[in-house]
């Protein structure tokens, strides 16, 4: 069971920098030269236009958790005194539990990510109005498991687990938007944005009522079930047969997976709304809603675990000199076996079409600039995730500032779900470019492979070819 969590746990968090993008720099969300600000809010808009070229426009790396690298890797208490490692596991059984177990948070824990790049985006203005259009490329991943899991890792001791709230999701889909956005009157402006979806792929695997009875002393039971479900069109499962470790009965298992020529495996839609009120000529509200929308996925095969109960009842009549090959070796390895009856998967077929959201957000902001110096702001910024046990939410507290036709930029403090950190962006657009660097968490330790120690690493960097004038070179 060690060995199960531990690799689960370092294969999500070793893979994911390689594929964590986000979809927009939420530090910039104040900063009116940011040309990616419509991401965030559909009624943000230019006074002059923008194009990028593939890749370099809003190129954003970024990793979210509950916890982190260094929540699994400790000093070794042992290190000089039996041991020659300088690092071990959360799972030592030399370290204190309440030490070991600090980093995870009771209830649910969480790892997300989200990859976005633009393959094609430009704004430009027309009048009152301002157009955008994108194409890009989108892969999620979240990934959901319960403080119990990891309590479970380092404690066998008799009592009952449930591990509930625990599983994984990747999807990957191809948005195309066109975004509109308008002035109503001096103080008012509206935005909307419809996106047509390609979906490519998506599984998600959950796990139902899985239970750990570890509370007698004479024998252990298992029970729970685990469901996967796979949209990818042309996909089907390998099944193989099997003798069960009591000799007694056959079963298929899902031994791997067949494509036949890829394609589009759903289509769906979706939408951002989106509003700015100038209260005053210094105090302003904006709110968005981004990504309504859902995708309907055309070949769902799902792949199951039979619904049953194990019972373990430890080694018996354990043949220490190993004469009757009643070994404990033998056993152990019988024991390995019975775990795998119990815990593999079986093809339940094509489930037909499958439904499933987007995941949507909800940006509130509040900005105040100062009237005896109207080159700085402050504002508060509310992003509200909302996709079932992989919700999240995020409250940012920024300064901007404003200082010439050319600069500007912005530093915050962030606290929610994934902690406290810090971000800023600095952005530079004098006229015919725009280059700008930012981060909405400032990145902490590494291990010396690269590997981030913290729980949020974000760096966001692009290049923009730009036309007409910006809103500072417009008002100087």
């Amino acid at each position: 069971m060690k060995k199960i969590v531990y690799y689960s746990l370092m294969a999500a968090l070793a893979v994911t920098p390689l594929f964590s993008q986000a979809q927009s720099l939420e530090s910039a969300y104040f900063v009116e030269d940011y040309q990616y600000r419509h991401l965030l809010n559909p009624a943000f808009d230019n006074n002059g236009g923008y194009f990028s070229f593939p890749l370099l426009g809003n190129y954003n790396l970024e990793i979210n958790g509950d916890f982190g690298l260094g929540d699994l890797i400790f000093d070794n208490p042992q290190y000089g005194n039996g041991s020659d490692k300088r690092y071990t596991t959360f799972m030592n059984p030399y370290l204190d539990p309440s030490v070991a177990l600090s980093g995870f948070k009771k209830g649910a824990n969480h790892l997300l990510t989200d990859m976005s790049f633009p393959v094609l985006s430009f704004g430009f203005r027309t009048g009152e109005s301002y157009h955008t259009f994108d194409v890009s490329s989108k892969t999620q991943f979240g990934m959901s498991a319960p403080y119990d899991l990891f309590e479970l890792a380092i404690n066998t001791s008799n009592r009952n687990y449930v591990i509930d709230n625990m599983g994984a999701q990747v999807q990957s889909r191809i948005d195309i938007a066109y975004g509109y956005s308008r002035k109503i009157n001096d103080q008012f402006r509206i935005g909307a944005k419809v996106k047509a979806i390609i979906g490519l792929a998506r599984a998600d695997i959950k796990m139902e009522n899985l239970q750990f009875d570890l509370s007698s002393t004479e024998q252990w039971i298992m029970r729970g079930r685990a469901v996967a479900d796979l949209a990818v069109k042309g996909l089907s499962l390998v099944s193989n047969s099997k003798e069960n470790a009591s000799q007694t009965n056959y079963y298929n298992y899902v031994c791997g997976v067949e494509m036949d020529m890829p394609g589009i495996g759903g289509i769906g839609y979706g939408l951002d709304l989106g509003m700015v009120y100038d209260v005053t000529e210094n105090f302003t509200v904006s709110a968005a809603l981004t990504d309504l929308g859902s995708i309907i996925w055309k070949n769902n095969v799902q792949a199951a675990t039979p619904d049953e109960e194990y019972i373990f009842d430890g080694f018996h009549n354990v043949d220490i000199i190993g004469d009757s090959g009643n070994t404990f070796t033998n056993q152990t390895a019988s024991f390995m076996d019975q775990l795998k009856d119990f815990a593999h998967l079986e093809d339940q077929g094509n489930q037909g079409t499958r439904t499933t959201p987007l995941g949507c957000n909800l940006n509130l902001g509040i900005e105040y600039k100062l009237p005896v110096y109207n080159q700085l702001s402050f504002g508060l910024l509310s992003t509200s995730h909302f996709d079932g046990a992989y919700s999240w939410n995020v409250e940012r507290i920024s300064a901007n500032w404003f200082t010439n036709k050319w600069l500007d930029g912005g530093v915050n403090l962030s606290f929610g779900s994934f902690g406290i950190n810090m971000g800023y962006i600095i952005n530079l657009h004098p006229q015919g470019f725009n280059i700008f660097i930012g981060t909405d968490h400032l990145l902490g330790t590494y291990t010396k492979e690269g590997i981030p120690l913290g729980r949020g690493v974000s760096v966001n960097c692009g290049f923009n070819v730009t036309f007409g004038k910006s809103k500072k070179a417009n008002d100087a």
